[in-house]
Parts: C-alpha cells; structure tokens; sequence
C-alpha cells in the first residue's frame, strides 16, 4: 500500500474515533426515560418520549479534511476507489451527527441509509454465495493462527503497521469471529480456526480494517 492510500486510511480511522455516530444517537436521558416511559404506556400514554442528546458537534474541519482524503483515494486504482467511498461515507455521518436532536436529522437520515437498488443488491449477494472459495490454490491457514504470518490476525497486524493504525484485534471465542475495535465490527465470516488462503485473509483484512470502529 502506497503512502498516499496510507494517508487516507489514517484518515478514516481518525474521522471514525471522532465521528462516534451510534453513541452520539443514545439519548443522555434514556436511563430516566426508562424508569417513567413503562408506566406511561400501562396508561395509554403514547406522546413521543423527550430525548436529550449531547451538545452537537462541529465537523466542518473534519468534513473537509474527509474531502481530502475522497480526492487523494479516487485517483489510486480500485482499493482507492473503495476508500473513496468510505470517505464518502463517513462526510455523511460527520454531517448527520451534526443534527442528532434536530428536526433536520431524519432528511439526512434517508438520504444516508437510502435503500438504493435493492434487487441489484440480492442479486450480487446470491453471486457472492455461488463462488467456490474452496478452489482458490494456496497453503490455507487458520484464521486466528497468532505464529503464522499469513494468517488473518497476522495480515492485520501487518496492513495496520503499514499505515500507521493501531487498533485492538478481538478474536472472540464465544462469537467465534475475528474483529477489530469495538464489539460491533466483527466479520464472523472468517470465523475463528477456519482456514484461508493468504490472498483470502488480506481480503478480509482490508475489509474490516477500511470498515473498523474504535471506540
């Protein structure tokens, strides 16, 4: 990876720390809301409960320095394309963190998560579930194989070092998963003990390291 990519990766990582978009969306009064809301509805009570949020913050720096990085990506070949996107992605959130507790906050919502082409969508992930993995040549490692460099905890280490990230591995026994940072980013399909190739688990490094959520 070039140290252009490296630089937008270092980025993105950045902007995910800041940006903390679910935890900015949990309502600093839930804990009261839950001790009265039961009570309320028993009695037919069905007034929208009054959330509160933390004070919103100001990501104008953040979205530009994201435009940057959108730039930078578009312009290295297809990995850069995908990082592109996620910055994309990402000046999206910053902008709808920014109307957490605002009446503006569901319009940025839907044009966020808009559902796009939905048949599209199920139509490549059934051309995903067709391809034969199992054919792809190579010596095939566990996943979690802490000794072995080819192994996808060992890919991560090694893409994280070349661009200057340190994020927390988790290989959760219990999910049986190989993650990164908080608990939300797991990527159970390489589950902990399977085997992969080492083309596989780069794969599957990038995907999770393009896609990590520090906490």
């Amino acid at each position: 990876m070039n140290e252009a990519l490296c630089s937008v990766v270092r980025t993105l990582a950045q902007a995910e720390s800041e940006i903390l978009l679910l935890a900015r969306s949990h309502p600093t009064n839930w804990q009261a809301l839950t001790a009265t809301l039961p009570e309320r509805w028993t009695r037919g009570d069905r007034r929208e409960p009054a959330f509160e949020f933390r004070r919103a913050p100001d990501f104008k720096c953040l979205r530009t320095d994201l435009a940057a990085a959108w730039r930078r990506a578009s312009a290295q070949g297809p990995f850069g394309e995908l990082l592109a996107r996620r910055a994309t992605e990402l000046e999206s959130d910053a902008e709808l963190a920014e109307q957490i507790g605002s009446a503006k906050f569901r319009a940025f919502a839907q044009r966020r998560y808009a559902l796009g082409d939905v048949n599209g969508a199920d139509e490549l992930a059934l051309s995903w579930c067709r391809l034969d993995a199992e054919s792809e040549s190579g010596p095939r490692v566990a996943s979690d194989d802490w000794v072995h460099p080819l192994s996808l905890v060992n890919q991560l280490q090694t893409q994280m070092s070349n661009c200057g990230v340190s994020i927390p591995i988790r290989v959760d026994q219990r999910l049986a998963a190989v993650g990164l940072g908080q608990a939300s980013n797991y990527l159970p399909a390489k589950r902990v003990g399977s085997h992969c190739t080492r083309s596989m688990a780069m794969c599957c490094a990038g995907s999770l390291l393009g896609n990590q959520r520090t906490t």
